[in-house]
């Protein structure tokens, strides 16, 4: 299984999600490297990437942008933050794949009051299959 495996997963059961204009894909990193183990975090801050490349996971999963912008839009000139963030990102051989509209969606209609998010929602309330922020690892056979 590989990024790419896991992104196809999450369109094929998210049907709200549009592959052609979400933010919901791969940012970082080969799509296509073998994915055994992965960390979920809410923001792949510098610090978050560094401790997935420590614990030995290939995959950060991620909701919120990885460089600074909704659309994780490179094709701006960057700045030597993201310079240097990207440089280590592809020295640690880390894939960060990021799912955004999946998750601040999959719930909508269940929402207790307009704008609030599924993952804001108590537990009790989620559905079984909801992918919830942790700071678990979750390993893939």
């Amino acid at each position: 299984m590989n990024a790419n495996d896991i992104l196809r997963h999450i369109y094929a059961t998210c049907n709200w999600v549009n592959p052609e204009t979400t933010v919901d894909r791969v940012i970082a990193g080969d799509a296509e490297k073998p994915v055994r183990s992965a960390l979920v975090t809410w923001i792949s801050s510098r610090q978050a990437c560094r401790e997935v490349v420590a614990r030995g996971a290939d995959l950060l999963v991620t909701h919120e942008p990885t460089f600074w912008n909704h659309r994780d839009d490179r094709s701006k000139e960057d700045d030597a933050d993201s310079l240097a963030k990207q440089r280590e990102i592809d020295e640690s051989g880390l894939v960060i794949l990021r799912l955004h509209d999946s998750w601040d969606l999959s719930l909508a209609p269940a929402s207790p009051s307009p704008g609030r998010s599924s993952w804001a929602l108590p537990a009790r309330r989620r559905r079984s299959h909801r992918i919830v922020t942790s700071t678990a690892t979750i390993s893939i056979r």
